[in-house]
């Protein structure tokens, strides 16, 4: 291998969250960071990166994309994803009595709609570099799926008071995240001898104004008692792009405080 430090990253779904934050403490290592987002909506990320606007599933814009930045680029050294659907207990979404027997999953069509959605997103970008990482000597992939993708959420979560329900996770949520560690364990079998090291991401919790009773039931159920932070989970996947211990590979690391032991 040659320079093995890291200079040049992709980050899908930057205008989110974890994405903000990541971009934010990897500019502060001099990395180009280009970013990808559907849309536009933060304008302070153009201190940080070089923004591109894509629908990622959609093959042919992200392939225009990864080839725009490959002209300005000679390589990529990591690529952080990101970017798919999420589902947030908001007040829209709240029912006062909902029903766990009916309501608790989704009609076939909504469900294939959104693994669409997800599973195009990853694969279409994976799909369109990893030709281009096999042609370097070195390369990474980071991967943030959910804890979700290995474990069901807790339907004790969603809990008035009086043992009424008010929202659940969508089952298409918990079936998205699960392609992640099978889709790392595999391209890790096939491809770690030719420099590719890639790593999955599962976090807990990472809320931006969270719902009062929810907020209340995860604390009960936590034994840290409290959310993640955003900037735990950006700290972790900057460990995963500078670090030089390369024999980290196709592993799916929980970050749930706890949560999955408990």
């Amino acid at each position: 291998m040659n320079n093995l430090e890291t200079k040049n990253v992709i980050i899908t779904g930057c205008n989110g969250l974890i994405g903000r934050q990541i971009c934010n403490l990897l500019s502060d290592n001099k990395i180009n960071i280009f970013g990808i987002d559907l849309e536009d909506k933060n304008t302070d990320l153009s201190k940080f990166c070089e923004f591109y606007c894509c629908d990622l599933t959609f093959e042919r814009g992200v392939n225009s994309v990864v080839e725009n930045i490959y002209k300005k680029v000679d390589n990529i050294d990591c690529f952080i994803h990101l970017a798919g659907i999420d589902y947030k207990v908001q007040e829209k979404n709240k029912k006062l009595n909902f029903n766990l027997d009916q309501n608790s999953i989704s009609s076939p069509g909504i469900v294939m709609k959104s693994l669409s959605a997800n599973v195009s997103m990853v694969y279409n970008m994976i799909y369109s570099l990893l030709p281009k990482f096999l042609n370097q000597s070195y390369s990474r992939i980071v991967l943030i799926g959910s804890v979700y993708g290995s474990y069901s959420p807790n339907p004790k979560l969603y809990k008035t008071e009086n043992s009424k329900y008010f929202y659940q996770k969508p089952i298409e949520y918990s079936l998205s995240k699960s392609i992640f560690p099978a889709l790392t364990k595999y391209l890790c079998a096939h491809y770690a001898n030719q420099g590719l090291v890639i790593n999955n991401v599962e976090p807990h919790a990472i809320i931006d104004n969270p719902d009062k009773t929810f907020l209340e039931n995860f604390k009960e159920l936590s034994p840290m008692e409290r959310i993640c932070k955003s900037s735990e989970i950006a700290d972790l996947i900057k460990y995963l792009v500078l670090s030089k211990c390369f024999y980290l590979n196709g592993e799916t690391i929980r970050v749930d405080g706890g949560w999955t032991v408990a």
